[in-house]
């Protein structure tokens, strides 16, 4: 497997995108006492952030909330409002070009006062306050009915299998590891970045830490067979026995109306 594949199988495992839905700011919460927004050379290609809903990071990678602290590594202006809003990547309507690249990329750092350790919706509220300060990021929200693809299963049944131990790639997380990074819904809504509109799971598989028949993690056999030049639609029936049927459906989203490159420190 080349150097390509392995870039997209990593970026594949490594994205994260949940539970759609929206946080306000309409409650009183702490803020952050000091924040630094700094850019960050971009490396070659686009990066992609593994976000998490719950703000906690998978080993070896520097994101989240830990105490009264909170930080995100090489992420872009898509990536941060995903954070603060608790929404997945196509329900953000409006980014500017910069702003969805993965070439403008910033490394943010913040901090309670008090060593008051906020919990995750507070951090999500600070979050927002911290875009619409240092972004000038002004947003509202609507429904939308929008072309997507619901993932089911096929008519012979699944071919993934739940609570496996680590697949062939290491990255499949066990039950006895991290099994809350790898639930179903995470492999379903990864496959948005090889089609053309938003996944949504119709599966009802609800279990964690999945491998394939042939001892991969979903996501680096659907990565491999695209590499074969598969489909991805072939890809899902072959690997995971489902497949994808496009529909529509309303969809909240969130209304980018203005924003702007972050203030300087």
């Amino acid at each position: 497997m080349n150097r390509i594949a392995l870039s997209l199988a990593t970026a594949l495992l490594l994205l994260a995108a949940l539970s759609p839905g929206f946080e306000t700011q309409a409650q009183t919460v702490p803020e952050f006492e000091v924040v630094s927004i700094k850019a960050r050379p971009a490396g070659r290609g686009i990066q992609l952030k593994p976000w998490m809903p719950t703000f906690q990071c998978p080993p070896n990678y520097h994101c989240g909330l830990t105490g009264n602290r909170f930080q995100e590594i090489s992420v872009s202006l898509a990536d941060l409002i995903m954070d603060a809003y608790k929404i997945k990547r196509y329900q953000i309507i409006g980014l500017p070009s910069w702003g969805a690249s993965g070439r403008d990329l910033y490394d943010l750092e913040a901090k309670v006062a008090d060593d008051a350790a906020p919990t995750v919706d507070e951090a999500r509220l600070m979050l927002q306050s911290v875009l619409a300060e240092r972004f000038q990021l002004r947003i509202h929200h609507e429904t939308r009915e929008l072309p997507v693809y619901a993932l089911v299963v096929g008519k012979n049944g699944v071919k993934v299998l739940p609570n496996q131990s680590p697949c062939r790639n290491g990255r499949a997380a066990a039950r006895s590891s991290a099994p809350e990074y790898l639930p179903w819904a995470f492999f379903a809504g990864v496959l948005s970045i090889n089609t053309d509109r938003p996944v949504i799971d119709e599966t009802g598989l609800d279990g964690v830490a999945y491998c394939t028949a042939d001892g991969y993690s979903p996501t680096l056999a659907i990565a491999l067979e695209i590499e074969r030049g598969s489909s991805v639609f072939t890809a899902v029936v072959d690997k995971w026995g489902m497949k994808l049927e496009p529909q529509k459906a309303q969809v909240d989203v969130l209304v980018i109306e203005s924003v702007t490159r972050p203030s300087e420190n």
